[in-house]
């Protein structure tokens, strides 16, 4: 149902939305650069954010904007990208066996998608903490932890 409304009615090319979905899974849990993907999909930056967009409100991937302690650049920088379903992530990337995972190169970014998506759900789950902030605090270009902060 999913394939047929977004061949149907939002992406024209099936073949570079597939090449987007895989390029947005080498991406899981880094900053995502919408320049370099438009590029390498051979489609144009707005057409990069429409499916992101498609993405996001389908439930497929959400972004975690970086926490600084100076607010314009939690403004400024790009957020970072992740899959609500590490399954996903791992078909994408060609991941089929627990042994490929625990060899894999981006072994560590999807657990920490993982349970990003988690604590994500959880804060959108329970009335008393749906209000939660969670960010990333970047320290020297990495992901530190996650913030949880109440508004």
């Amino acid at each position: 149902m999913f394939r047929l409304r977004y061949e149907t009615r939002d992406i024209k090319d099936l073949a570079k939305f597939k090449l987007f979905m895989k390029l947005c899974a080498g991406y899981h849990g880094q900053q995502f650069n919408a320049h370099q993907v438009s590029i390498d999909c051979g489609i144009s930056q707005t057409t990069v954010h429409n499916w992101l967009g498609i993405l996001e409100s389908s439930f497929i991937i959400f972004k975690l904007q970086p926490y600084y302690k100076n607010y314009n650049k939690r403004l400024v920088k790009s957020a970072k990208i992740y899959f609500y379903d590490s399954a996903i992530v791992c078909y994408l990337l060609g991941v089929d066996s627990l042994q490929h995972v625990e060899l894999h190169p981006q072994k560590g970014a999807i657990f920490e998608g993982f349970i990003s998506a988690e604590m994500i759900k959880l804060s959108k789950n329970f009335e008393t903490i749906s209000s939660l902030i969670i960010g990333a605090l970047i320290k020297d270009k990495k992901l530190m932890s996650l913030l949880i902060l109440h508004p």
